[in-house]
């Protein structure tokens, strides 16, 4: 009740006017040889994305980095291993089963990575806009 009492608030950009001498309207520098204001370069950075979550952003990347190493260690390392404990194993049914279970798990545990990649990449994507 009170709020709508009190007048409304307008914002003024004052970086425009400034800006718009060293960067065009996609974010990019126009003459390389005049130096920008770090100013200009934070209000351009900002029309081209959020520099935590967006496309390049530092937590994308730490995703995108993380599952490719889970990815490589659960196949190249887990499922190599268990396949050649399984080979190696000589007949024995305990061996083979244990190295059937170290296959089975580590595939299950790519497929969780996966869809947890995918999880996070929907949630950045919806926290980005």
């Amino acid at each position: 009740m009170i709020l709508s009492v009190l007048p409304q608030a307008h914002a003024l950009d004052v970086l425009s006017p400034v800006c718009q001498q060293y960067i065009d309207n996609n974010g990019n520098v126009i003459d390389p040889q005049k130096p920008v204001p770090t100013v200009c370069i934070d209000a351009a950075n900002a029309k081209k994305g959020d520099p935590l979550v967006g496309p390049n952003g530092v937590l994308t990347k730490a995703v995108n980095i993380l599952s490719l190493v889970v990815g490589i260690i659960a196949v190249w390392v887990i499922i190599l291993f268990g396949g050649l404990r399984m080979i190696i194993s000589g007949g024995n049914p305990q061996t083979v089963a244990t190295a059937r279970k170290t296959v089975i798990f580590a595939a299950v545990g790519l497929g969780v990575a996966v869809v947890a990649k995918l999880v996070v990449a929907f949630v950045i994507s919806k926290a980005g806009q």
